[in-house]
């Protein structure tokens, strides 16, 4: 069940203190208390005590407040360095109650025990003797919920850092483009350097909100702070064990001048309680940060379609604040501080040569020892030391998104393939001049892929070995030498290849195409002479095709080949009109030719309706051509 604004109780002063005394025989005055979804009020009973009188949302089931209850009543019992709320019974007995509105709509109704305290969020200043015993508190909270188990503790909730990344669709709520990115930047970081570590951390129930309002302090005599309490049990759940501390350090260190000092001392308050692990610790700050991100998520969700409710924005300003000081924070020394101040060593630095190197020494010697045609990206070139994934790493492990190495298919360091490629590397590594078994299994599994027209491979180690092999066989079929290629086309880096890719030929350096190479018009329904999405239009660009055809033709040099991709890749990622290639295809077979297509940026599913993006034109080339994408980016191609 969800909670919703509509199943939120709206129950009179007057009605709600005449069930509490007709439930459970007390009475006394009330006074409204905020709240998210509920609605929540505090009994001040006289001589029988003071109360918390909750009536749950619609969406709450029965179930999950008998969770609560359990929980509460546990703490109740065991926690001695802080307090939980006590369940009071019926009259009847009974620890949840129902009360109904003039609707007939049924809601169940709870009495708590009210604890005093001043909430964290009044407390202007918080010395490091109370930091320190408000996360040894929380680590003795997690203690003794460690081995509590309840029917109804597995729960799908927004507040579930665990499950942080559902906030990646709804980041356009947030009206603010800067703001908007520090938190898309944090969800990239989070994805790739924490998601990962989730499964491999301890879990338990916590009580999953000990923010600053939820958590009660009380002044000790001998100075400071003490914990006094914890309220709301809403979002109590099963998950990591370490997103209890997480989410009380993202609000304790609100309008704090330096955040990451009372992380540390919070840390290590709560590690003398429960020891954390070296990987809970890694995760910590990036847990504080992404609880953030999802606070202000669910504030700018909540704006728009709650917007009467103020109590979902109270933490939105001081969380903007803190994101935003904590944006320029590295992770690592992050991590680094905690681990110190918790008395444990820092983590090892990670080597990546045979010495230590600095940047500016690397950039130097690349500069001198490696050619300046391979050229590195970017004005600040980056230092990417590790892939994992879709996912690219500098040495202090900041991520990068990798949009641009098309050839690691399944992704950087596909655990499969790594253990394959280790298992045969400690077996065998020749040439194909002898007979094996695998050769041939790998050659029948490819062919199965295609038409059955192309059931022959010729192994090569990448995409310009395939297309320069496609060229000369072509030529040696036919008996001809000119080639047909597509304006912006790119096929690889041999000379020929070069010679015949106006991408590289006629860019900076090139001397243009030779004579026997021969660049039709790039069909482009958006930007070229002929758009549309019809069939006609894709006839209309294959014309310019059968132009060259019957030039050539009648210059008594008809080509041996007519070489393209089936979606432009360097070319503007141009997909080709409906069609096209059968029309192309046509005309060039109509004087001999034969029709390569190039899958090396495009093919093994990549378009997603097909294995091979050729097939979504409903032609069958005479040669096709793939690349490193075959061998996830090792020097594989056929």
């Amino acid at each position: 069940m969800e909670l919703t604004a509509a199943g939120r109780p709206a129950f009179s002063n007057k009605t709600v203190q005449n069930s509490v005394q007709d439930l459970y025989g007390i009475e006394g005055d009330l006074e409204p208390l905020p709240a998210e979804w509920d609605q929540n009020f505090k009994l001040n009973g006289g001589d029988a005590g003071t109360f918390v009188v909750k009536i749950a949302n619609r969406g709450c089931s029965k179930e999950v407040l008998e969770f609560q209850n359990s929980a509460m009543n546990r703490l109740s019992e065991r926690w001695k360095s802080g307090k939980s709320p006590r369940v009071v019974t019926s009259l009847s007995g009974n620890s949840i109650s129902t009360i109904t509105n003039s609707a007939g709509v049924i809601f169940n109704i709870r009495v708590l025990t009210y604890l005093p305290g001043q909430p964290l969020a009044g407390v202007q200043t918080l010395c490091e003797q109370t930091q320190y015993r408000l996360g040894y508190s929380l680590g003795e909270l997690d203690q003794h919920l460690f081995d509590f188990q309840h029917p109804a503790m597995n729960r799908d909730l927004p507040w579930d850092l665990r499950q942080a990344d559902w906030i990646t669709s709804h980041t356009r709520r947030i009206a603010d483009v800067r703001r908007r990115g520090i938190v898309e930047r944090i969800i990239l970081q989070h994805r790739a350097r924490v998601v990962t570590m989730l499964p491999k951390l301890s879990m338990s129930v916590i009580h999953n909100d000990a923010n600053d309002e939820n958590l009660l302090l009380k002044a000790d005599p001998e100075g400071g702070w003490n914990v006094a309490g914890l309220l709301d049990f809403g979002d109590m759940l099963r998950t990591n064990t370490v997103n209890e501390l997480a989410i009380a350090c993202a609000y304790a260190i609100f309008r704090v001048e330096n955040p990451l000092g009372v992380i540390a001392r919070i840390a290590k308050g709560y590690h003398h309680a429960r020891p954390l692990t070296e990987s809970e610790i890694q995760v910590l700050f990036p847990l504080i940060c992404m609880r953030l991100c999802v606070s202000v998520t669910n504030s700018a969700i909540a704006a728009k379609d709650d917007p009467d409710n103020e109590h979902r924005q109270i933490s939105d300003q001081p969380a903007w604040e803190m994101l935003e000081h904590l944006e320029s924070v590295d992770w690592r020394d992050a991590e680094n501080h905690i681990l110190a101040v918790c008395g444990l060593d820092p983590r090892p630095e990670a080597n990546f040569g045979n010495r230590q190197w600095t940047y500016d020494e690397l950039l130097d010697e690349r500069r001198r020892r490696i050619g300046p045609s391979l050229s590195l990206s970017y004005k600040t070139p980056l230092q990417i030391v590790r892939g994992q994934g879709q996912f690219l790493f500098e040495p202090n492990e900041r991520a990068y998104l990798d949009c641009v190495n098309n050839i690691c298919h399944v992704g950087h360091s596909h655990p499969k393939v790594v253990a394959v490629m280790s298992k045969q590397a400690a077996t065998l590594n020749t040439n194909t001049r002898y007979l094996h078994p695998y050769r041939i299994e790998y050659a029948e599994r490819l062919t199965a892929t295609f038409p059955e027209e192309l059931n022959v491979c010729y192994f090569v180690n990448s995409g310009s070995e395939a297309n320069e092999l496609a060229v000369r066989l072509a030529r040696a079929h036919t008996g001809r030498y000119d080639v047909i290629v597509l304006e912006g086309a790119y096929h690889g880096n041999t000379q020929t290849l070069v010679d015949l890719s106006p991408y590289k030929c006629e860019g900076p350096g090139g001397r243009g195409l030779p004579g026997w190479a021969h660049k039709v018009v790039k069909p482009d329904t958006y930007r070229g002479p002929y758009r549309g999405l019809g069939k006609d239009v894709g006839w209309a660009y294959a014309e310019h095709v059968g132009e060259v055809c019957e030039r050539l033709v009648t210059e008594k040099r008809p080509p041996a080949l007519f070489l393209c991709e089936p979606i432009l890749g360097c070319g503007g990622q141009t997909v080709l009109p409906k069609g096209y290639l059968q029309k192309a295809f046509n005309y060039v077979r109509s004087i001999g030719g034969l029709c390569i297509v190039d899958e090396v940026q495009v093919g093994m599913g990549r378009v997603g309706s097909h294995m091979w993006a050729f097939e979504t034109q409903g032609v069958i080339p005479d040669i096709v051509t793939l690349g490193k994408p075959l061998g996830n980016g090792y020097p594989l191609g056929a």
